[in-house]
């Protein structure tokens, strides 16, 4: 971590690309951490998702609006319709939902509704957020990019950034499922009062505001921001607000 033991990222200062059709903002990136988590806040379009793949790290989404479907499986499987092999497990993530892919594993998402969805997601360690870089360009309007503007990269350009960040590519992306999925997904613990200690690696303000207490006083964080701490933290706020425990 950096000097201090709270990492305050305020979401007016995030590092926002346009990358493969989605919008990626980079809430807390790997110098915030020395490496050891990143969160970054992501516009999904809607029934868009990647190919099944898998890379070291942990990933844990948690949906704030729409609706996606997360799948695992262990892999590799480059055939078709992997999806129905009895190894695989699907999870309906809705919003105030999360679920966790251990690193390692065979995953995967597609967002169910027309319209986008909006995820946080934490990587352990960090890393990930090198892909966006790479993969997109500089956001320079609010929102998705234009249609054409983030166009596919060249397949060696692809494969060789794969390999340098360890992206292996498994399988085709789902297809749509609309059957009900077995996997469980997890609740979102929201604290809604005026004063509280939080438990807990990564946080989201919510809604409202709070004050987070630092060894060098009281800090601001207002709605949107994301709070990292190593231990529990104090959180105060005169109004009341929404904190999301994003990560344990």
């Amino acid at each position: 971590m950096t000097a201090s033991p709270v990492v305050l990222a305020h979401p007016a200062e995030a590092e926002a690309w346009w990358s493969e059709g989605t919008r990626s903002d980079i809430l807390v990136p790997a110098t915030s951490t020395g490496a050891r988590l990143s969160v970054l806040r992501e516009i999904l379009p809607g029934h868009s998702g990647p190919p099944l793949h898998r890379h070291p790290e942990e990933e844990t989404y948690v949906v704030l609006s729409g609706v996606i479907d997360v799948w695992m499986h262990p892999g590799p499987d480059n055939g078709a319709s992997w999806w129905t092999d009895p190894r695989a497990r699907g999870y309906r993530c809705g919003p105030n939902r999360a679920v966790t892919v251990p690193g390692g594993i065979g995953h995967c998402y597609r967002v169910r509704t027309d319209q986008p969805a909006e995820v946080i997601v934490v990587s352990r360690p960090s890393g990930l957020e090198a892909w966006t870089r790479a993969m997109g360009v500089p956001a320079t309007a609010p929102g998705l990019p234009p249609a054409g503007s983030t166009p596919p990269a060249p397949r060696a350009e692809i494969l060789a950034l794969a390999h340098r960040l360890r992206v292996e590519r498994l399988g085709d992306p789902v297809a749509p499922i609309d059957t009900p999925l077995e996997g469980e997904t997890r609740p979102v613990p929201a604290i809604d009062q005026r004063g509280a200690r939080l438990e807990g690696s990564v946080w989201l303000v919510a809604s409202g505001g709070v004050e987070v207490w630092d060894r060098a006083g009281w800090l601001a964080a207002p709605e949107g921001t994301v709070i990292v701490a190593d231990a529990p933290v104090s959180v105060r706020s005169r109004s009341g607000a929404r904190v999301l425990v994003l990560s344990d």
